[in-house]
């Protein structure tokens, strides 16, 4: 009787085991996101820069951002780099000034792996020790920009530096 029970339970382990692998598996989709504000700008850089890399996800500028008196942070660093679309929208942010001349990884974004367009930069002053550019500090391993324009590009570095990508 006691092997009756015993076998008893094994089948119906097995059935439930092969009833749920054949069951269809729900992955989460990756949200995209808007950004309509300089408050919603910093909270997506936040976002990023707390590890989430938004593979997956559009972020879409849908407005001009100044940040005229911000002491910009940039957008990811090697170990949290965004990892998405980032679509300007053909926006313009400008005013940008990242002050950290020796820190590595420098710009609009500080590192990334996804992909940026349409967007144009204006009054850019960057400054940072090695990885310097106006929109990305690091670029790595196969990120695409295209579309992007800065004007009135200033970037200081000792090291890797440029007016597009360090």
């Amino acid at each position: 009787m006691k092997k009756s029970i015993l076998r008893n339970l094994v089948v119906v382990a097995l059935l439930l085991g092969l009833l749920f692998a054949a069951m269809p598996t729900q992955q989460a989709q990756a949200a995209d996101l808007t950004i309509t504000s300089l408050t919603e700008f910093e909270a997506f850089r936040d976002a990023v820069n707390a590890g989430d890399n938004f593979a997956g996800s559009t972020v879409t500028l849908a407005t001009d951002i100044d940040l005229t008196g911000v002491a910009w942070v940039p957008i990811g660093t090697s170990s949290k780099t965004f990892a998405g679309i980032f679509d300007g929208g053909n926006h313009t942010i400008s005013n940008v000034t990242v002050d950290t001349p020796n820190v590595d990884q420098v710009g609009l974004f500080g590192a990334t792996n996804g992909t940026i367009k349409d967007l144009n930069l204006n009054n850019v002053y960057i400054a940072g020790n090695q990885f310097v550019g106006g929109l990305v500090g690091y670029a790595y391993p196969n990120p695409t920009i295209t579309n992007v324009h800065v004007t009135n590009v200033t970037v200081n570095a000792n090291h890797w530096a440029g007016g597009l990508v360090g």
